[in-house]
């Protein structure tokens, strides 16, 4: 699992659902600035993504019947004086899922390898 902020510079166009081939996963690296992206197996595994505005936590979930899915928790407000978590900028999360564990991400079916 990787997660880190996106310089502002670098803010995707689109958020990728699910990256499933090493060219992609690459591209992606490449663009977002991760160093030394770790190696994975495609034809077993995919990377799951997801991009939000930086506030609040983010997390995968599966649903047992090969649906993953993001849940989000918003971050309470710093001038509640609880001392949320506000990040600046936009963050992602990224995390590897077997295939066989999973056949689609937020609704929309896993390409075959």
């Amino acid at each position: 699992m990787l997660s880190g902020r996106l310089p502002r510079d670098r803010v995707p166009a689109g958020e990728p659902r699910a990256i499933t081939c090493q060219e992609d996963w690459r591209a992606v690296a490449q663009a977002w600035g991760i160093a030394g992206p770790p190696r994975v197996d495609f034809r077993t595994h995919f990377l799951a993504v997801h991009v939000w505005d930086g506030h609040g936590m983010a997390r995968f979930q599966a649903d047992g019947e090969g649906g993953l899915r993001v849940i989000s928790q918003e971050a309470p407000d710093n001038r509640s004086g609880f001392g949320g978590l506000r990040v600046a900028g936009p963050r992602y999360l990224i995390r590897s899922f077997r295939r066989c564990d999973v056949k689609s991400v937020k609704g929309v079916p896993l390409p075959r390898p």
